[in-house]
């Protein structure tokens, strides 16, 4: 979360930077306060925009993932499960609602209507394949935020359930970090190895 930030903020100073020398040397008299201002005032979709780090990114999987550099780079385009907020309390991102009905048992309400950016749907199973390549894999990055994971339930579209070897306090702030973070499963086994540089219809939109 606060890699995340961090990125974002970097972009808005930049942004501000941008946007304060491209003012120009005019006077009082600008019609910027009026909002009348021309249409070369207006944001327009598309074009690049290049922002530099101090060092490359090394992988966008989250399975690899153990630097800043490649951190900043996948939250902007893949969504955590949760998020911390400013009180310091975890609260859902992708997640609508999450109970505790069993001192072992959790169980995720998904937000509706999220798309990965190929229009393919984010749902339960999405949810699952991501957690279980962490749990399938020893050489995962995280995989002792999942390895107390028994099992993992998918009842419909929009609902998750898992069972933990034993009851965990923390157990959704896990899912905050880096094991909490969705790559479109259809992606992730187009690309294979690929995903290590590439994150192409990876990414998570509303």
């Amino acid at each position: 979360m606060r890699e995340r930030l961090f990125g974002l903020g970097g972009l808005l100073v930049l942004a501000l930077a941008l946007a304060a020398c491209g003012g120009g040397g005019g006077g009082s008299s600008g019609s910027g306060a009026s909002g009348s201002g021309g249409g070369g005032d207006r944001p327009v979709a598309g074009g690049t925009f290049t922002v530099a780090m101090a060092a490359d990114a090394i992988t966008f999987d989250p399975l690899r993932l153990s630097d800043v550099y490649s951190r900043m780079v996948l939250t902007q385009v893949a969504d955590p499960l949760f998020d911390v907020d400013k009180d310091g309390k975890v609260a859902g991102r992708l997640v609508e609602s999450a109970e505790n009905p069993e001192p072992n048992v959790h169980v995720w309400k998904l937000r509706k209507g999220i798309k990965f950016t190929d229009g393919s749907e984010f749902n339960a199973e999405a949810v699952k394949f991501n957690i279980d390549r962490h749990r399938n894999d020893d050489k995962s990055t995280r995989s002792q935020d999942v390895k107390d994971i028994t099992s993992i339930d998918t009842p419909d579209a929009t609902t998750v359930r898992i069972t933990l070897k034993a009851p965990d306090r923390t157990f959704l702030t896990k899912f905050a970090g880096d094991a909490g973070l969705i790559l479109n499963p259809k992606a992730v086994q187009a690309l294979g190895d690929s995903v290590q540089r590439d994150l192409t219809n990876g990414g998570t939109r509303p």
